[in-house]
């Protein structure tokens, strides 16, 4: 969903200007065909759906004659005509390459489609994208056998589609999606994610514009009037207009993919970064919980949105387009179902890579829950504490730690607490959950947990982060599903009957979802629970900003025999570092700052931990 990771991937705006002008001067038609770099073909022109509406695509075929299984890329934020298949590279590049054509479609309200672009009701644009899928798998270009592809909104897209089962459509390859937007972006544990929401509103309305221009130069006559008549009506479904007034999980949000998964039927290969900080990492899951075992595959990686589209992923993205779409018996359902690349490097300004790859076969039994004790002196333990009670405080609002972790927090604004130096190494992977005693002063206060490692360097790494408005503290009962509470995650209702203020000076009890991750702590090292607060910029790789409560607090973490506060965490039983600890920096989405605060003495033993280094 980030509009600036997706307008990188897309060719500078003066190459459109340019073929803009050859098209134009040899007076070529928009629905001609046109050869490009590589011998490949590109049609440009519009899809008839249901009303009436038409729908503006781009086509490229490979250089071969005959027809072509399709990879389609369905979104609202493309600029000017271009698909992606141009760049060599990129997603799309690589499935041209590979033999699929490549259609880009823009959807109902968008550059110069019509009808209007509500984002929030899957069943507008999930329905109209799944008559895109039926129409081309009906194409003389076609074979009739369809793929959908794409990164953030166009990964958000491939779920409300395929929910409709559209007749052709084979595989869907959603990177780094969010399904939940409540929880996933716009209300991190009921804090209004204030930022990213008025980014996206503003770039949609800039892109829009900038998508339609570039055909209307064209002379493109129904862009001009689909692109006039669809900016006013888009007003009125603002996401920057409507997200504040919705601050509770209410009717507005009931219709986003999330009310839609169990209509899922088809293969899914999927991959998420945990420090994104704009589609998040909570949709990981759905993979574990929600799609079918059996035809669904996971990558996740440490890093910021965007992060997926290296040499790995879309290898493994290609060659599952291949064996489900084009019917290349490639030996794919071989592929163990999860992978995880470890210490992920780079993909900024330099190439990414990784330090070594895990696979497993299964979710199942995977991840064991371990849970670590707070302790009245500040450290944490594998064990409940006993004798007298503990009692640490912190005051706010102040700036999130997460969105500024290179910079040394205000004095009294957090608390933490660490383990001694770890007997061994251990790998901890998927959500976590920080079960907390808190009072405070205020009626209402918002929370941010972060979970960091405290190295034998001297360095303190962060890690990942999870937030709560402790007024929505309410849960879920616990059982199966995606909107249950279970040990290491928890849901909260986040309704507003369920909305339960503060009584000043009281203790309550609250659980703290860690976002999903996956991080390697090396033997010598501790693992800290940061408390602070929920406000202000986020996610230091991301585009998230909290607005929390902004009354002042005080607000004290209690830690004692009646007050068992924990951190519950996955692990990856007998997992170990297959790499020595990396540079402190260098790690994406996993920024490093100098240690202040004392670490335990003795040694930490978790069971189930790897022996190894």
């Amino acid at each position: 969903m980030d509009l600036r990771e997706k307008f990188s991937r897309r060719p500078r705006l003066w190459l459109y200007s340019v073929l803009l002008v050859l098209v134009v001067g040899l007076g070529v038609s928009l629905l001609a065909w046109v050869r490009l770099s590589g011998g490949s073909v590109n049609r440009s022109g519009y899809i008839t759906i249901s009303g009436g509406v038409k729908l503006a695509y781009d086509l490229t075929l490979p250089a071969a004659s005959g027809r072509f299984p399709v990879a389609l890329e369905y979104d609202h934020y493309t600029v000017g005509s271009d698909n992606g298949a141009s760049q060599a590279g990129s997603d799309a590049g690589d499935l041209l390459a590979a033999g699929f054509a490549v259609l880009g479609v823009h959807q109902p309200g968008s550059g110069c489609s019509g009808g209007v672009n509500n984002i929030m009701n899957v069943n507008e644009w999930g329905r109209a994208g799944a008559q895109v899928v039926e129409w081309a798998a009906r194409q003389p270009w076609s074979t009739g056998h369809v793929g959908m592809f794409g990164s953030s909104w166009t990964g958000v897209t491939q779920l409300g589609i395929a929910s409709f089962r559209p007749k052709g459509l084979d595989a869907i390859t959603p990177f780094y999606v969010a399904a939940d937007f409540y929880r996933d972006v716009f209300y991190l544990g009921g804090v209004y994610e204030s930022a990213f929401a008025n980014f996206y509103a503003a770039g949609l309305v800039k892109v829009d514009a900038q998508a339609a221009h570039a055909r209307i130069a064209r002379r493109d006559r129904q862009c001009a009037r689909d692109f006039r008549t669809h900016v006013p009506l888009n007003r009125k479904y603002s996401i920057a207009r409507n997200m504040p007034a919705h601050p509770f999980d209410d009717s507005y949000w009931q219709a986003t993919p999330a009310s839609r998964l169990s209509g899922i039927d088809v293969p899914i290969l999927g991959c998420q970064s945990w420090q994104d900080g704009v589609a998040g990492s909570r949709p990981m899951e759905l993979y574990e919980n929600t799609f079918d075992p059996r035809t669904t595959w996971f990558i996740g990686m440490n890093g910021p949105h965007g992060i997926c589209e290296i040499t790995q992923p879309l290898t493994m993205m290609v060659k599952f387009f291949k064996h489900y779409v084009a019917g290349v018996n490639n030996g794919w359902q071989n592929t163990p179902h999860v992978t995880i690349l470890h210490d992920v490097s780079g993909g900024n300004t330099s190439p990414a890579s990784w330090a070594w790859t895990s696979t497993y076969n299964s979710w199942s039994g995977l991840i064991r829950p371990v849970t670590l004790y707070f302790q009245p002196d500040s450290s944490l333990a594998a064990g409940p504490p006993a004798g007298a009670a503990g009692r640490s405080s912190f005051s706010g609002p102040h700036p999130s730690q997460s969105g500024r972790w290179t910079s040394a927090p205000a004095p009294g604004s957090s608390v933490s607490y660490t383990t001694p130096p770890l007997a061994s190494t251990v790998d901890f992977f998927g959500p976590g959950s920080v079960n907390l005693w808190l009072s405070s002063t205020a009626r209402d206060t918002g929370i941010e947990v972060i979970i960091s490692e405290v190295r034998p360097d001297g360095m303190q790494q962060y890690v990942q982060a999870g937030w709560l408005d402790m007024a929505q503290r309410k849960l879920a009962p616990p059982g199966p599903g995606p909107r249950q509470s279970s040990p290491l995650r928890p849901y909260q209702t986040h309704l507003p009957a369920d909305r339960q203020p503060l009584t000043p000076g009281k203790p309550v009890y609250a659980r703290v979802e860690l976002f999903p991750f996956e991080h390697v702590f090396r033997k010598g090292s501790s693992i800290r629970i940061t408390i602070d607060s929920a406000a202000g910029r986020v996610e230091s790789t991301g585009l998230w900003a909290l607005t929390g409560p902004r009354t002042p607090f005080t607000d004290t973490i209690y830690a004692g025999p009646s007050h068992l506060s924990q951190a519950v965490l996955g692990l990856l039983p007998a997992a170990t570092a297959k790499a020595p600890l990396p540079a402190c920096g260098t790690i994406a989405g996993e920024p490093c700052r100098r240690n202040t605060v004392p670490v335990p003495v003795g040694r930490l033993t978790l069971p189930g931990a790897s022996s190894g280094p």
